[in-house]
């Protein structure tokens, strides 16, 4: 990882949310079968301090794990401003005991020390960078691990996730329409206040976050019941398609294409698998921009009948 990437990723805001434990605990439950007897790697969440390290160690004997190992970034580190010994660490925990090690590298997710120590993980955990979800995520995918992250859900249409995605090697896991997070210093910037946490911590609830995965989780699903309407499903002018405005206006009875809103991430139509999206016609898997009688409309995620990896129970 370059430290000029990363330290613009941390001066987002977007990438400063704190993932509490209730939203752990709830995210991690279907999981804990795989869990058990695994080698869990952090490679995103700052060494002993974040809380799925706390959760995990803390847990270590009733989820049966074989050890935890978390990653440390230093954002000095092969800058003008590291001093003797600024680098990241790998702080260790298996049962009994826990010890540091220096990586003698930044400790980012794809320095050398981030990439060798994927390949010794049976399970990758974390909360990553929102704005580094581009790089994350294919290193994952190339990685041969089971994964579990916290994320901005739309990043599966990036162009370097989407094939992944229409492969159904990305899973959205059920039920995901925003998340609570803590925010630095009780910051609450970029999001309204809604509750506080049990240490009277201001808490935040952000849309369009939720848990990716490639490991098999129960889908969230609806089944479209609209009638196909020209009224309310105009063809594109770009693409032969029709377009659905909402996820309720997904005609069932049309057994072409249909572009449909980015919420149905959220919520994924029963029997409709992903082809590609309707953006800016630019890339391989954008198949044009959604007009309509001359009138640009938001982004479309592109579907069609038929059966998707996806939404599929393994």
């Amino acid at each position: 990882m370059t430290n000029s990437s990363l330290l613009a990723a941390q001066a987002n805001a977007d990438d400063e949310f704190y993932t509490p434990l209730f939203e752990i605990e709830h995210g991690l439950a279907p999981y804990l079968d795989r869990l058990r007897g695994a080698r869990i790697l952090l490679n995103t969440n700052d060494g002993q301090w974040s809380m799925f390290w706390q959760y995990l160690t803390g847990r270590f004997h009733e989820l049966g794990l074989r050890e935890v190992v978390s990653m440390e970034y230093n954002p000095d580190h092969g800058t003008l401003f590291a001093q003797p010994g600024d680098t990241g660490r790998l702080y260790h925990y298996d049962g009994q005991r826990m010890w540091v090690e220096d990586t003698h590298d930044s400790g980012g997710f794809d320095a050398p020390s981030g990439l060798d120590a994927l390949r010794y993980t049976d399970v990758v955990l974390g909360n990553p960078p929102f704005t580094r979800l581009h790089d994350y995520v294919p290193l994952l995918l190339a990685a041969p691990v089971d994964w579990l992250i916290v994320a901005n859900i739309h990043c599966v249409l990036y162009s370097r996730i989407l094939p992944a995605f229409i492969q159904g090697q990305v899973r959205v896991r059920a039920g995901n329409g925003g998340m609570w997070f803590r925010l630095p210093g009780g910051r609450t910037a970029h999001a309204r206040m809604r509750r506080v946490d049990t240490d009277g911590r201001p808490m935040v609830r952000v849309t369009n976050t939720g848990w990716l995965t490639n490991m098999p989780t129960e889908p969230a699903v609806f089944t479209p019941t609209h009638r196909y309407d020209p009224h309310t499903n105009p063809l594109y002018d770009t693409i032969d398609a029709v377009d659905a405005a909402s996820r309720n206006l997904i005609p069932c009875d049309w057994a072409g294409r249909v572009g449909a809103p980015v919420s149905i991430l959220n919520r994924w139509p029963a029997g409709y698998r992903p082809i590609g999206m309707l953006s800016t016609g630019h890339g391989p898997l954008d198949h044009g921009a959604p007009m309509v009688q001359g009138r640009a409309l938001y982004k479309r995620i592109l579907i069609e009948p038929g059966p998707w990896a996806g939404v599929l129970e393994q």
